[in-house]
């Protein structure tokens, strides 16, 4: 399968959800973003790094997604438990998330913005 990987640009198309733009979409193919987690706002975790997917009623997410520190979780819920993970250490990694997923929104994840670098 292709890869969708989100540049500075897309990271501020992505940003400007969380103004009140529309949600982005996403066809189901892989999507490869990195993350620096040091990069945390007031009340962030620099070990922590929470996936900004959408919980609106309809909302597709049915997937698997590689954390970039060797381990990995199937998300069968837009509202899972696991859409956050912590990092051993702070620093920079890159997800690869694989399967159905189609609507991404920093809209109230507020402290996890500022992570994605590309």
């Amino acid at each position: 399968m292709g890869a969708i990987r989100l540049t500075a640009l897309a990271a501020l198309l992505v940003g400007a959800v969380a103004l009140g733009a529309p949600t982005a979409s996403a066809a189901t193919t892989d999507t490869v973003m990195t993350w620096d987690t040091r990069n945390v706002v007031s009340g962030g975790n620099p070990r922590q790094l929470t996936l900004p997917i959408s919980s609106e009623t309809g909302a597709v997410c049915s997937f698997t997604v590689a954390w970039g520190d060797g381990t990995s979780d199937t998300i069968s819920s837009c509202s899972a438990p696991a859409l956050t993970h912590t990092y051993a250490e702070p620093g920079i990694y890159t997800t690869t998330v694989t399967g159905g997923l189609d609507r991404w929104s920093f809209h109230g994840n507020t402290t996890d913005r500022l992570k994605l670098v590309g």
